[in-house]
């Protein structure tokens, strides 16, 4: 779908690749900012590490939309 291309975007980390935990912050931080530019001012953005072996892990992303705002005045 077009928000997940859109999100991808926002995501520094490449696959197999050594990360940080700046960096799963700042790209968490980018992921909250687009969907607080979406309208989604309620969202919430998480991220979990999975240890897939002694040197990998899986980065998984949790976002709770919330509804949609719409400011009026």
């Amino acid at each position: 779908t077009r928000r997940s291309s859109d999100l991808r975007l926002k995501i520094s980390l490449v696959k197999d690749q050594v990360y940080s935990k700046s960096q799963l912050e700042r790209d968490r931080q980018n992921i909250l900012t687009y969907y607080k530019s979406e309208g989604y001012l309620l969202a919430e953005v998480g991220f979990r590490e999975t240890p897939v072996s002694e040197h990998t892990n899986t980065v998984t992303f949790i976002i709770r939309e919330g509804p949609k705002v719409q400011v009026e005045s």
